[in-house]
């Protein structure tokens, strides 16, 4: 284990993320880093998206969108103290979103 990812981990178990999260962020960390690197591999009809400049230009057009962010409580309640672990909210696109 790389010295960064252990103390990413010290960091989250310090932060009391769950077991749960922290396994999360470290596969999306380790998922960056493989594209970052160069080792993510495209298959069929993604396999342009290899090349960071195309992949750059397949994601632009999500900037603009609409997107709706479904949260449990406390996090759709403003004034409510909350911690990261206890609530992690769902995004998805806006159905009425223009395409």
């Amino acid at each position: 284990m790389t010295p960064l990812r252990q103390r990413m981990i010290d960091d989250m178990q310090l932060r009391n993320l769950a077991a749960r999260t922290q396994k999360n962020y470290i596969a999306h960390v380790a998922a960056f880093a493989k594209y970052a690197a160069g080792e993510l591999q495209f298959f069929g009809d993604l396999a342009p998206l290899h090349d960071p400049p195309a992949f750059a230009r397949y994601l632009a057009p999500l900037q603009y969108k609409k997107w709706v962010v479904y949260a449990k409580a406390p996090l759709a309640d403003r004034n409510a103290s909350w911690s990261i672990s206890a609530a992690t909210p769902i995004v998805w696109p806006s159905p009425t979103a223009a395409s």
